[in-house]
């Protein structure tokens, strides 16, 4: 049987959450190879709206007190409250409430499942959900990077808040070498570049 044909009856049968595995995935920034666990055809909207109800309700001096790096309040604060504008536009009903990124994000795409689309331009094979785990076949090298204490102070309210947007992830297959289904699990081999 046809690789494609497989995804594609293995997305076809896709009701409800289920598995994707991405064995041999490489991070194009690091080079690490790993083999990946993830969480598709999940409601996402649902997940967005329970981080912004956390986010509206949170503490900033709470969230300070538990994290695990320090920022001056006013760092925090102002990270929270760009977190909450974000987070409040991007559950509207309506696309045109969306902030600019996520409107540029659902025009660049065919949807072809809860979670999978294919970039217009590229061709790829984006896959956007939880991210479960993931098993490090070759270390990377991941560099530096120099980020302002307000971004820091945001992943670090993702963390101590334990939101959901913090575990959602997008992979990008340009080639698959194989795919499988193992139950309610579909198996992609990523193919090298």
């Amino acid at each position: 049987m046809n690789d494609m044909k497989k995804f594609f009856d293995g997305i076809q049968n896709l009701n409800g959450a289920k598995f994707i595995t991405l064995n041999g995935y490489v991070s194009e920034t690091s080079g690490e190879v790993a083999n990946h666990n993830i969480l598709v055809n999940i409601d996402v909207m649902n997940a967005k709206r329970k981080d912004a109800e956390m986010l509206v309700s949170a503490d900033v001096q709470a969230i300070a007190k538990k994290s695990a790096k320090q920022f001056a309040i006013e760092v925090f604060q102002t990270a929270l409250t760009e977190m909450r504008v974000s987070a409040v536009k991007n559950i509207s009903e309506n696309k045109e409430d969306r902030t600019a990124q996520s409107n540029a994000q659902t025009d660049a795409y065919i949807q072809i499942g809860k979670g999978l689309k294919i970039h217009k331009e590229t061709g790829n094979l984006h896959i956007f959900g939880y991210h479960m785990n993931k098993t490090v076949l070759f270390p990377g090298e991941f560099k530096p990077v120099k980020s302002a204490d307000k971004t820091l102070a945001k992943k670090e309210i993702t963390k101590v808040l334990k939101l959901r947007a913090g575990k959602f992830r997008t992979f990008i297959i340009a080639n698959i070498s194989n795919v499988s289904i193992n139950g309610k699990n579909l198996i992609i081999d990523c193919a090298k570049n």
